[in-house]
């Protein structure tokens, strides 16, 4: 079975997070295979779709420190992002490894290929329910994740030499002590290998083989309505009132 792979691209929170929704609109009308997408963003707080902005952070540090806060379209708690953290988005069809419904059961699943490319990093971890992967028993990923129809969106984080010290001055109240894979081997991991782990880790995990691709004009064209009507708005990211909805070109009706 193939997948597509998209690594690199742009490092703007705004951007991507549009490319992901939009990446999952296009699964959903069968307009790209099931994918993988391994990507980081400038430092940026990202917050859960039904986070309380002022519960989990400090505005004003993030004024101070020029750090932009999106809200994702996922559930879970605030997160800090910045380009010393990797982050990963599988788009798939639901059915996909007997996979069916169960949340639990999605993260379980797509964690051993996360388990299974930091093995090859030399990083023992392990998968702490529902939604953590430990390392020397802190977290070093947290996964989150989003269905649209029979599309699961499964993304999360994975910390590699990231600023530590700005979760406790930008998110209030963080749940977990955290990690760098960088701490935990003793030593610089470069950014391109811990990529090429990932694939290795979702290929022989899965049988499947990641085929590099590009993101399509479709995903481009929904990514830049996205960004008018939602992710670039002060009203879906910072205020606390009902979510925007979106038409899609192809008028499936709201998300």
């Amino acid at each position: 079975m193939n997948w597509r792979l998209i690594t690199g691209g742009p490092q703007d929170p705004v951007v991507n997070l549009a490319l992901e929704e939009a990446m999952v609109r296009s699964r959903r009308e069968g307009r790209c295979p099931n994918t993988l997408r391994l990507w980081r963003n400038v430092d940026s707080v990202i917050l859960g779709c039904h986070t309380r902005v002022h519960d989990e952070v400090n505005l004003n540090a993030c004024v101070e420190m020029g750090v932009k806060v999106i809200r994702r379209i996922s559930g879970g708690g605030a997160v800090y992002h910045d380009l010393g953290n990797l982050n990963y988005s599988v788009i798939v069809k639901e059915g996909f490894g007997n996979v069916k419904g169960d949340v639990v059961e999605v993260y379980e699943v797509f964690s051993k290929a996360i388990l299974t490319g930091l093995e090859k990093l030399n990083v023992k971890a392990m998968f702490h329910p529902p939604n953590l992967i430990l390392a020397g028993g802190k977290k070093v990923s947290g996964m989150a994740q989003h269905r649209f129809y029979d599309v699961i969106l499964l993304h999360g984080t994975l910390l590699i030499c990231s600023n530590l010290n700005a979760i406790s001055k930008l998110l209030l109240n963080p749940k977990h002590q955290t990690a760098n894979i960088s701490d935990i081997v003793g030593k610089p991991i470069n950014m391109r290998r811990v990529v090429a782990a990932l694939v290795e880790g979702f290929e022989d995990s899965f049988n499947v083989r990641l085929n590099r691709g590009t993101v399509i004009p479709y995903e481009e064209t929904v990514a830049q309505k996205l960004i008018k009507l939602k992710y670039g708005s002060p009203r879906w990211n910072l205020q606390e009132e009902k979510p925007i909805f979106f038409t899609e070109p192809s008028g499936n009706g709201p998300g």
